[in-house]
């Protein structure tokens, strides 16, 4: 599947004709904007602007969308595949993003986030009910490599717990160290990132809050009425 704007750019989904329907309605959801797609050829465009679930305002949703189509120098992919016991990820390519979307993982496979029960604690919500968030997620990691703003992988992180700052080190199941940060800043979760001091031999710390209203999976599930994620 892809997207088009007038001055050529080209935004693909890659699959079958279900596996496409798949992503296409999850990109629809995260929008006001009226998309559409040839089935045959893949290509999307925006046919109407501000006509559809106007039963919310997704402001944020909206631009990521519109902003991914009308860059002219990014070429993103949006592919589906079924991998147990794995996640949703982004390969960043020069001038573009491969974003991988896991039907396992969408499914449930006892996965899922811990959000807001708007009393002050969290819950479990299964991620099948939230698929097209997760898509929001992954568009929002390739959005930043998009902009140039992902975060650097090789910072130490730490993150806020009931007994204080604990560092969060995180590795896939190959043995690769997780960007903590990046998944941080795309959700949404306050965390403190530690530098080197050039100017003597301790590191220092810097407090990262997300600005209200800044592109996040929380500020897309605020459009979508949905409880914020509260931990990655």
């Amino acid at each position: 599947m892809k997207f088009v704007d007038p001055s050529g750019l080209i935004i693909t989904l890659v699959g079958s004709e279900d596996e496409m329907q798949r992503s296409f309605d999850q990109l629809q959801a995260l929008t006001n904007d009226e998309l559409t797609y040839d089935k045959e050829t893949g290509i999307v465009t925006i046919v109407n602007t501000g006509t559809m679930n106007t039963d919310k305002t997704l402001t944020a949703g909206s631009k990521m969308v519109s902003d991914m189509i009308g860059n002219n120098d990014f070429d993103c992919q949006i592919q589906r595949e079924y991998v147990e016991n794995d996640g949703c990820y982004v390969d960043y390519l020069d001038g573009g993003a491969i974003v991988r979307m896991n039907d396992w993982d969408e499914e449930g496979g006892n996965w899922g986030y811990m959000v807001s029960d708007g009393n002050g604690g969290s819950v479990w919500q299964d991620h099948k009910d939230v698929a097209h968030i997760l898509l929001g997620h992954e568009l929002i990691h390739a959005t930043h490599h998009m902009n140039g703003t992902l975060a650097d992988p090789s910072r130490t992180v730490y993150r806020y717990t009931n007994k204080g700052l604990v560092m969060d080190d995180r590795y896939n199941a190959n043995g690769d160290k997780l960007n903590i940060s990046e998944e941080y800043n795309t959700v949404g979760l306050a965390h403190v990132v530690e530098f080197p001091n050039p100017n003597g031999v301790y590191a220092f710390r810097r407090f990262y809050l997300p600005w209200p209203g800044s592109l996040t999976e929380n500020t897309l599930r605020a459009e979508q009425g949905l409880n914020k994620r509260t931990a990655y």
